[in-house]
């Protein structure tokens, strides 16, 4: 056996936790519990009497809406506030050294929007999942800086003579398969507080809920696992705008096939679809199966639309795209589109302008008239 150590020398702590992280993410797909809503009446009743400890406001007025990324809480409408739910019926199987509650939550018809506070039992100081034990404990206030000469992680632990307890908590669906996610972090006192958004087509959800003892050399001792699930009613507040389609782009050779424009108080939600035309060359339909071609929607000085939610959607087959993007919210949205479809790094291929109109009601969304 080859002497590694020798080789490459020793490895970073954090470095050698990160593997370890990825390693067990990928392991929680097969021993993790699975979720699931198998009350009985009785059941419930008992639960909703003794769990609606996460029904109550936000404990430090930092809401659902408070801790949404910047790009989402600087446009926010005011009928956003209508959306929000602070009675969230939930029940939990807590990890050790801490304990999770949905405090509030929004699921306005595409995705869930939830807050999420951990607060620990008396021997944890609780640090995020993206955080380092030497990262300043004021870190989420200036991401760029993690060591701004503050107090540690690490030094409060040592002070307090507390574990120092990473913890976190994933979207999973029926069958524990993770989902994809966006997440803000927050600190409030001792407690760590998560914003959590996923796509959600229905009001029930789940949540694996972890915690690792920072400084322990036991790996798989160090880990607990819990599950919370939640239900929560969908609220579908706005309106649905599509196109007249299909349009073929000026070299004929890609045309939009569907556009669909979500509009509500909390965030704009835009489904493009393209695809290669019959004409096309084969160097076109290869960028489309490798999902080469990408699209912005370009605002009145041409500039992107800034995305607020990072983690596009595409799908698609051989000549099909579907891509889908998340945008801040708006008062009143233009009565055309500008687009532009581009390959990274290689330039624009079109741009096109896009008339839209209000859908009669959601089964006419797509806005194909072939």
């Amino acid at each position: 056996m080859k002497d590694w150590d020798s080789l490459f020398g020793d490895v970073p702590e954090s470095f050698s936790r990160r593997v370890h992280d990825t390693v067990d993410r990928l392991e929680r797909q097969e021993s993790a519990p699975r979720p699931a809503f198998r009350l009985r009446p009785v059941a419930v009743l008992a639960l909703a009497l003794c769990l609606l400890a996460g029904t109550a406001a936000a404990l430090s007025g930092l809401g659902v809406l408070d801790t949404l990324g910047r790009e989402l809480r600087a446009y926010l409408q005011p009928e956003a506030k209508e959306l929000v739910q602070t009675s969230v019926f939930q029940v939990a199987s807590q990890p050790r050294h801490a304990s999770f509650t949905v405090e509030e939550a929004v699921h306005d018809g595409r995705q869930m929007y939830l807050s999420v506070r951990v607060h620990p039992e008396s021997d944890a100081l609780l640090m995020d999942f993206n955080a380092e034990a030497s990262w300043s404990r004021s870190w989420p206030e200036h991401p760029a800086q993690t060591d701004d000469g503050s107090e540690t992680f690490a030094q409060a632990a040592a002070v307090q003579g507390k574990e120092l307890v990473r913890a976190d908590c994933e979207p999973v669906d029926e069958n524990g398969t993770l989902l994809d996610r966006a997440v803000e972090v927050h600190y409030d006192g001792d407690d760590l507080l998560y914003n959590l958004s996923f796509a959600s087509e229905s009001g029930k959800a789940s949540l694996r809920l972890f915690t690792d003892e920072v400084y322990s050399e036991d790996w798989k001792q160090s880990r607990s696992f819990g599950t919370l699930d939640l239900e929560v009613n969908v609220t579908e507040r706005g309106k649905i705008y599509t196109a007249d389609t299909p349009i073929v782009f000026a070299d004929g050779e890609l045309e939009l096939t569907g556009l669909t424009v979500v509009q509500n108080p909390i965030a704009t939600y835009v489904t493009y679809e393209y695809a290669a035309t019959e004409s096309a060359s084969m160097k076109t339909r290869v960028h489309l199966y490798n999902g080469n071609v990408w699209v912005n929607w370009l605002d009145e000085s041409g500039e992107p639309v800034p995305e607020a939610i990072m983690g596009r959607g595409v799908s698609g087959d051989d000549d099909q795209t579907t891509y889908s993007c998340t945008y801040r919210a708006f008062e009143t949205l233009p009565g055309e589109m500008k687009l532009e479809f581009y390959r990274p790094g290689a330039g624009t291929i079109a741009q096109v302008m896009v008339p839209l109109r209000e859908a009669a009601d959601e089964n006419q969304q797509g806005g194909s008239s072939k």
